[in-house]
C-alpha cells in the first residue's frame, strides 16, 4: 500500500485525501524542471483491483472536454514502483507498473463535508438550488459526450471555491448505440435508481441521483432512509419516498418527484431540461429571501453611483453589471410570476430597466436610501467581464 512520502513516477504522495471501493486518492505534487504542481492522485487500493477498470476510467475522463463543473484529468499513466512489503529471494523489492490518474485538486472539500459543516443540509433553498445548478451543468456536459456518471453522490461532488465539480468517473461508461447501456450495477446504493438493479442505465439514472441529492440538501435526510440493504433496495424499487416538508415550495417538490419517478421514462429527458425547470423556479419570488433582495437593491444603487462617478465608464462593464444583477437577482420579465412579486422584485426589475435605458445616468433617478458595497458589485462585474 502507498505511504506518505512515497514517489510514484513524478508524483510524491503528501496526504491521503480519501478512499473508496476501487482506489485511494492522495494529495500529491508533481515536480518538473520548470514547476511543481499540486494534484489529486488516484491509485488502486491493492492488487485485486481490476487494472482494466482504471484504464477505462482514464479513457473516459480523457474524452471529456474542459468544463467549470467537471474535475479535469491531467494525466493517466503507469509507472514502475516498488511494491511495499513484496520481497524476493534476494530481499529486493519487486518492481511493478502502478497505474495512476492525476486530476485537478479541488481544495475546498466535498459536498459531503459541506453538508456536515451546515448540520446536514443547505442553509437555504437558494443555496441548495445553486449547488444543484452546477451539478446539472456538469452532468449536461458529460451526457453530451454520451457519458453516464453512475456514481453521483455528495462524496463525488467537490468544491473549488463555491463551484461544485463532478469527480470520480470510475464506474462511468460510454453509452453503446441507443439510449440504454446494460452493464454491472455499480454505484452507491442510496443514490441508485430502480433500473440499476436490473443492470440498466441511461442518462436519466443520473437524474435520479440528482433528485436524491436535492432532497438531502433541502431536508438533511435521504428519501429512502432504510439502513438494511434488502429493505433499502425494496424501498427504492417499490416504495414512494418519504414526503418532503411543507416548507419546500410545491414546484420544487414536483421536480424532485419527477426525478425520483420509478419509471425512468417519466423523469426529465435531460439534465438541461431539469436545470431549466429549476431556473424557472429560481426566477420566482419565493426562492430568494426578501433580505437578500433588499441587499442586492442597496448594492445595485451604490454600484450605479460608482459608475456615474466614472466619466470613462466602459460600456462593456455596464453590460456586465446588468448581466450580474440579472443572474444574482433572478429577475427576468419573461419568467417572474408577477402575481407573487414582492416590492423588492419590482424594485430590482426597475433598477435593471433603468441601467439598460440610461446607463450610469440612472443615478439621477435614484432615491436616497441605504447604499452599500457598490464598489464590490462593480469589482464583480469587472471580473465577469474579464471572463
Amino acid at each position: 500500500m502507498p505511504r506518505e512520502g512515497d514517489q510514484i513516477g513524478p508524483y510524491i504522495l503528501i496526504k491521503l485525501l480519501g478512499h473508496g471501493g476501487c482506489g485511494e486518492v492522495w494529495l500529491s505534487k508533481r515536480r518538473t524542471k520548470i514547476a511543481t504542481t499540486i494534484v489529486a492522485l488516484k491509485i488502486p487500493l491493492n492488487d485485486t483491483i481490476d487494472r482494466g477498470m482504471f484504464k477505462r476510467e482514464a479513457e473516459v475522463w480523457a474524452q471529456v472536454p474542459s468544463h467549470p463543473n467537471i474535475l479535469s484529468i491531467i494525466e493517466a499513466d503507469a509507472f514502475a514502483w516498488p511494491s511495499v512489503g513484496a520481497i524476493d529471494v534476494d530481499e529486493e523489492l519487486t518492481i511493478k507498473e502502478q497505474i495512476v490518474i492525476a486530476s485537478e485538486y479541488a481544495s475546498d472539500g466535498s459536498l459531503a463535508s459541506w453538508l456536515e459543516q451546515r448540520g446536514g443540509k443547505a442553509s437555504s433553498t437558494e443555496e441548495a438550488l445553486m449547488v444543484i445548478d452546477g451539478v446539472l451543468a456538469g452532468l449536461a456536459h458529460l451526457h453530451a459526450q454520451n457519458i453516464i456518471h453512475r456514481d453521483l453522490k455528495p462524496e463525488n461532488i467537490l468544491f473549488q471555491g463555491d463551484i461544485p465539480r463532478l469527480s470520480d468517473f470510475g464506474i462511468s461508461r460510454i453509452l453503446n448505440t441507443g439510449s440504454v447501456y446494460y452493464g454491472p450495477s455499480w454505484g452507491t446504493l442510496s443514490y441508485m435508481p430502480p433500473e440499476a438493479f436490473d443492470e440498466k442505465f441511461s442518462i436519466r439514472s443520473d437524474l435520479w441521483a440528482v433528485g436524491v441529492i436535492l432532497y438531502k440538501l433541502l431536508t438533511g435526510r435521504l428519501p429512502f432512509p432504510q439502513k438494511d440493504m434488502t429493505a433499502l433496495i425494496g424501498a427504492i424499487v417499490g416504495c414512494e419516498p418519504d414526503p418532503l416538508p411543507s416548507s419546500v415550495p410545491h414546484r420544487i417538490r414536483d421536480i424532485i418527484a419527477a426525478a425520483l419517478h420509478k419509471d425512468r421514462n417519466q423523469r426529465p429527458e435531460s439534465a438541461t431540461e431539469m436545470r431549466q425547470a429549476l431556473h424557472r423556479l429560481g426566477n420566482s419570488s419565493y426562492v430568494l429571501t426578501r433580505e437578500r433582495k433588499s441587499e442586492l437593491i442597496a448594492k445595485a444603487c451604490s454600484a450605479i453611483r460608482v459608475l456615474a462617478g466614472d466619466k470613462a465608464c466602459n460600456p462593456l462593464l455596464l453590460e456586465a453589471l446588468i448581466a450580474l444583477l440579472k443572474r444574482e437577482s433572478r429577475v427576468d420579465i419573461g419568467t417572474v410570476e408577477w402575481s407573487r412579486a414582492t416590492k423588492e422584485d419590482l424594485r430590482l426589475y426597475e433598477l435593471i430597466q433603468m441601467l439598460e435605458r440610461y446607463g450610469p445616468a440612472a443615478a439621477a433617478y435614484l432615491d436616497e436610501e441605504d447604499f452599500k458595497d457598490g464598489e464590490l458589485l462593480v469589482d464583480l462585474a469587472e471580473k465577469h467581464l474579464q471572463k
